[in-house]
């Protein structure tokens, strides 16, 4: 037996060992149904630029230019079909061993596959459609596709007048709120993920593979039953059998200078000698070229901070750029 099967024994038997199986996919799943990728040399970012969202909005030959770079694709992909991979999903999904799939696809071959909607949570959206950014109205794209070929304008909603826009999530476009929240619940209650063709480098979404889990994990740790558990003090918060805590009066008196080069001031001894906490050296000033730059939470940024260090909303304008 060599590795490659070992490895499909194991993964067999830990789909066939979970309670609860969530999907994660990526668009190396749909590959070798003829759909390109974008992150690799021949992927769709090293053959063109993205249109931000905020250049969308503001400029006409920016919804010009993005209509029909969707057309280009649109064409380019229109005979694509649900693959093996799709299938093998679609089949853990039907056997009822996995809950749902987090993709971030926008192709739709996981519901041509035959997988339910409601059991498909679209983080980056869907391009088989378009939705108006006023007003939220669905619009499909056979008429608007007729209109834009006889006279080459950018739709136009048609109850409100508002700009019409493929329902997919752009580079600086906030991300859906409702499926971020769906997304991270399933993660937390699975106690298995797959991910599958991704490259777990866009964020928010790649987070979601590192919270599988934790929730079930956090139930496990909680097991004991209540009236076994010994009751912390209501006013200290110590249980039965803590050491007491030394109490912190005043400042430790210290001379001479820290290994920072600050120096520290003295004042008296306090009754928190006994337990050696010392005071914490003040940090030196960050010089202005050291600190990070500023970045709004819509809008370009230069320079994007590393994943994690934001929060989901003001994470909605890194998506694609790792």
């Amino acid at each position: 037996m060599d590795e490659a099967e070992r490895d499909v024994g194991r993964l067999r038997e830990m789909i066939e060992a979970a309670r609860r199986v969530v999907v994660f996919t990526g668009a190396g799943i749909s590959t070798e149904s003829g759909i390109p990728d974008f992150r690799s040399p021949s992927g769709i970012w090293s053959q063109t630029t993205p249109i931000y969202f905020q250049d969308f909005v503001a400029s006409e030959d920016a919804r010009r230019e993005a209509w029909r770079r969707k057309f280009v694709v649109d064409r380019d992909i229109a005979g694509a079909e649900p693959n093996r991979g799709h299938r093998a999903v679609a089949r853990l999904v039907r056997t009822g061993k996995a809950s749902s799939v987090i993709t971030q696809n926008i192709d739709n071959l996981h519901q041509e596959s035959g997988i339910d909607a409601d059991r498909i949570i679209e983080l980056h959206g869907n391009g088989s459609y378009a939705r108006c950014l006023t007003c939220g109205a669905r619009h499909e794209l056979a008429p608007i596709r007729a209109a834009f070929e006889a006279d080459g304008k950018p739709p136009a909603c048609r109850f409100c007048g508002g700009h019409v826009k493929a329902a997919t999530i752009s580079f600086g476009q906030a991300m859906p709120e409702s499926e971020m929240d769906r997304a991270r619940a399933e993660s937390l209650a699975c106690d298995l993920m797959l991910a599958v063709g991704s490259s777990l480098v866009v964020y928010p979404a790649a987070g979601f593979p590192a919270l599988a889990g934790q929730g079930e994990r956090r139930q496990a740790g909680d097991r004991q039953p209540r009236g076994d558990r010994p009751r912390p003090d209501r006013r200290s918060g110590r249980q039965p059998g803590d050491q007491p805590r030394a109490r912190r009066g005043g400042r430790r008196q210290l001379t001479g200078q820290s290994p920072l080069g600050i120096r520290l001031h003295s004042s008296p001894p306090s009754r928190g000698e006994e337990s050696g906490w010392r005071p914490r050296a003040p940090r030196p000033a960050m010089a202005a070229s050291a600190r990070r730059p500023e970045i709004s939470k819509c809008g370009r940024p230069g320079r994007p901070r590393r994943p994690g260090l934001t929060g989901w909303g003001t994470y909605a304008i890194y998506r694609g750029m790792y």
